[in-house]
């Protein structure tokens, strides 16, 4: 859950989406989630409001990941990237996840 959603205020789907990606994101590298609370959930919503979180036993994950997904959980709806944003960041990049030098909005007319 986004702290957006968490704090029940209004929030955008976007935004809301890619914190959703950033936390999957971070549970396929290091294997766990990145907010969690051993005793109420009332703890775990204050973490997840402060957007403080470690990566464990997997410190050593690229500078370029560990950036990308400050980015996706940043507490700040406005302040996280947009999916294209996401796509064009230096670990796609060089992970070769993205082949194209620049990742555009599809426009979603397909000619086949």
């Amino acid at each position: 859950m986004s702290p957006e959603i968490v704090s029940k205020k209004e929030y955008y789907g976007g935004p809301s989406d890619i914190w959703a990606c950033g936390v999957l994101l971070y549970n396929l590298l290091v294997g766990t989630f990145p907010f969690k609370s051993v005793t109420t959930e009332k703890d775990l919503f204050r973490k997840i409001l402060r957007g403080i979180f470690n990566y464990g036993q997997r410190e050593s994950l690229s500078n370029d990941v560990k950036d990308l997904i400050k980015q996706m959980l940043a507490v700040d709806p406005s302040e996280r990237p947009t999916a294209t944003m996401i796509l064009n960041h230096p670990w796609f990049k060089v992970t070769g996840c993205v082949k194209s030098t620049q990742v555009g909005v599809h426009s979603g007319s397909d000619s086949t």
